[in-house]
């Protein structure tokens, strides 16, 4: 259930920021990239390496790759890139419930 949440509240800060950068905004230090950056972590760190064969390294790098991709967006104001981002995130999302169900 809290992976879910995580994911749905992941969703909404990609979100917030794709928007703020169609807007023309700044969001280089905008506390929604620290917030988006957080869940990430702490998706990351919620993986048991020790079950479920190589899903969780990939999860794993996975993480870590939006984790980049985050920062380079936020960095250089990159909409397109937030979007496919977003887009990600749904789709991990959307694989976890089926998962769950």
């Amino acid at each position: 259930m809290l992976v879910s949440i995580l994911y749905e509240e992941l969703e909404r800060g990609f979100d917030v920021i794709h928007r703020m950068l169609k807007q023309g905004r700044s969001v280089a230090s905008h506390r929604e990239v620290s917030r988006v950056r957080s869940i990430l972590v702490t998706l990351e760190a919620s993986l048991d390496l020790n079950v479920g064969g190589s899903l969780p390294e990939t999860l794993a790098s996975i993480y870590r790759a939006m984790r980049r991709e985050l920062d380079m967006a936020a960095r250089l104001g990159e909409a397109e890139k937030l979007e496919q981002l977003t887009q990600g995130v749904e789709s991990l999302s959307s694989a976890w419930a089926g998962i769950r169900a």
